[in-house]
């Protein structure tokens, strides 16, 4: 079992509007603020999609995602990167990764994005 989307975002109030405005699409959700704590969520629940912040403490985007490329549990799970930081390159042909958005982003955007990944609620 698990949830529509995870979100793995540091900044609680980013967290808390993707959360809501998610919910309030009717999307169900789960969040995450670092990358350790994402993992852990994912031993329970595996998301149809996870908007993974790149700059974050403990364990940070990328290092999560090279976790999420070499385990085979969590390969098929599209992935859209959300970052300020300049290093969106990083990720750019990267497999899973079907979205990157630039912070600060337009919610109808990242909304849009959802929507075309997986569908509607």
């Amino acid at each position: 079992m698990g949830c529509d989307v995870l979100v793995v975002e540091d900044d609680r109030g980013i967290r808390s509007m993707i959360a809501e405005a998610l919910g309030d699409e009717g999307y169900s959700v789960s969040v995450a603020t670092h990358g350790r704590e994402a993992l852990r969520l994912l031993e329970h629940e595996l998301p149809r999609l996870i908007l993974l912040d790149i700059m974050m403490p403990i364990m940070d985007g990328t290092a999560l995602y090279g976790a999420l490329r070499r385990d085979t549990r969590y390969q098929a799970i599209p992935i859209v990167v959300m970052s300020a930081a300049h290093n969106l390159q990083l990720f750019k042909g990267a497999t899973q990764v079907v979205a990157m958005l630039p912070k600060p982003f337009v919610l109808t955007t990242l909304l849009d994005v959802v929507a075309r990944q997986i569908g509607l609620p």
